[in-house]
Parts: structure tokens; C-alpha cells; sequence
């Protein structure tokens, strides 16, 4: 019997935080199976064009076919991707991406592909943009990494407000194709 922190014996074992063990690995590998299809499915959904850039850049830095990517894979396959550091704030961001990547252990493909692009696109990009990426963060109040419909037409709307006087017609013009 396992005991409770009340002292008396129980029949269900519980690990940390009050989780019970998972019974068979079985579990284990199905859970890992469906996240495994659900990242091909949406690897697949990208476009033709976009998923043979990725491939040539995993390629690129895995010239052992290893399907894995040490640090030094990663940054070859960042650059062939077309992600490349033009100043020093940009470099340390890229080196801050491949140190954190190599921590872990090799990258596989996947990881590449959902985790370690997207976010090196999106640090450069709030570093290449500031202006941008500051409007863009005043219009997600959740901080989503999103704009819902209602957000962008709120947007839309006080720009119109801070706009009309100067034109408008125009405003006019502007709702009549979405007001439905």
C-alpha cells in the first residue's frame, strides 16, 4: 500500500502533484504516435513551396543524415531558410536560439519546423519592426500572438475616428463593404 499524507494506506499509487503513474507505456507511445500525425498533418498542410524551403534547410544542416540538427545544423539551417542576422542584436538573438536548442539535445525535423523557425522569425521580426510589433501589441490585449475579428474592426474603427475628419467620404466607402 501507498500512504496518504494523512497517514492511512491507499490502493491507487500517486506520483508527484497528486498524479497517478500512467499503467502501461502503451499509453505512453499512443499519445506520442497522435501528437507525432498531428504534426505531419500539419506539416502536410503547408504549401508545396514552403515545405521543400523547410526539408533543403533541415537537409542543409544535417549533411550526415542524422535527421537531427546540433548546434552548429541548426544555425546552417536557419540560414539556408533565409534566416539571417544583419546586426549584432539580431546575431545574439540567433545565438540565444541555437544555444537553447542545443541544451536540449539534437533538434529533430519537427522541432525545426513548428518550434525553432517560427520563433526566430517572430524575434527578428519584433527586432526589425519595433514600430510594428508595438501597434501590433496594443491591438492584442490578450497577448494571444493573435488579432480576433473584433479587434482588428476596433482597430479599424479608431483609426476611421482619428482619420474621418480629414476624409470623410472615404469612411463611408470603407464600412458599406462590411457592413452586412
Amino acid at each position: 500500500p501507498i500512504y496518504t499524507s494523512q497517514g492511512g494506506a491507499s490502493t491507487t499509487s500517486v506520483g508527484p502533484a497528486g498524479i497517478a503513474p500512467r499503467k502501461h507505456k502503451k499509453d505512453n507511445r499512443r499519445r506520442i504516435q497522435r501528437l507525432l500525425d498531428a504534426r505531419r498533418a500539419e506539416f502536410d498542410a503547408k504549401s508545396t513551396a514552403e515545405k521543400d524551403a523547410l526539408r533543403r534547410a533541415f537537409q542543409k544542416g544535417d549533411p550526415h543524415n542524422k535527421n537531427t540538427l546540433d548546434a552548429h545544423g541548426v544555425r546552417w539551417a536557419l540560414a539556408e531558410f533565409g534566416i539571417r542576422a544583419t546586426c549584432k542584436q539580431e546575431k545574439d538573438c540567433i545565438n540565444d536560439i541555437v544555444k537553447e536548442s542545443s541544451a536540449t539535445g539534437n533538434v529533430n525535423f519537427f522541432d525545426f519546423v513548428f518550434q525553432l523557425v517560427p520563433r526566430a522569425e517572430l524575434l527578428l521580426q519584433e527586432i526589425r519592426s519595433p514600430k510594428l510589433h508595438t501597434a501590433f501589441a496594443a491591438l492584442d490585449p490578450s497577448n494571444s500572438g493573435f488579432i480576433t475579428e473584433s479587434e482588428c474592426f476596433e482597430a479599424l474603427r479608431k483609426h476611421e475616428r482619428s482619420t474621418s475628419l480629414v476624409h470623410p467620404e472615404s469612411s463611408a466607402d470603407f464600412w458599406k463593404d462590411y457592413e452586412s
